[in-house]
């Protein structure tokens, strides 16, 4: 199991497409600078203790299909820049602290499973 702060180097390896930080002991926040990863398909950091909010800037990753953040303390609500996520295909919020639930039906995010 892995501890401390959502590494942020991973922003700056240009050719990353698969993220997988699931179950363990990562906090803070989710670095704004994952945004830059346009060829990440799948970011998983579901299980953790990340908290803050969800970083606008992940609506730049364009071709992401798999968002996992479920069980984690997020906070906030679900950005409207996500809805630029045009091939994404599980979004999964999860057992979360948000605060508006109901904004996830005016940010318009399509997907084939959305989990909230």
């Amino acid at each position: 199991m892995l501890s401390g702060d959502v590494p942020e180097g991973f922003s700056s390896l240009s050719s990353l497409w698969y993220l997988n930080l699931t179950s363990n002991a990562f906090s803070g926040e989710i670095p704004a600078t994952y945004g830059f990863l346009q060829g990440l398909l799948v970011l998983s950091l579901s299980d953790n203790r990340v908290s803050g909010t969800i970083p606008t800037e992940l609506g730049n990753c364009s071709n992401l299909e798999v968002l996992e953040l479920r069980s984690n303390w997020l906070t906030g609500g679900l950005p409207v820049d996500l809805s630029r996520l045009s091939h994404l295909k599980e979004l999964d919020l999860g057992n979360n602290n948000f605060q508006d639930k109901s904004q996830k039906k005016s940010c318009s995010v399509q997907c084939e499973r959305l989990c909230y």
